[in-house]
């Protein structure tokens, strides 16, 4: 899930991959070809 902290809004480039257990919250920005699943390296 992705959820605003106050007024900051993640920012995840559409070809990253977040994990759907993931959690990104607040002023994080997630690039290109990110993966947060530890079993796609």
């Amino acid at each position: 899930m992705i959820y605003r902290f106050g007024p900051f809004i993640p920012v995840v480039h559409e070809s990253a991959f977040i994990h759907p257990q993931a959690a990104v919250t607040g002023n994080v920005i997630i690039g290109g070809m990110f993966t947060s699943d530890p079993e796609r390296h």
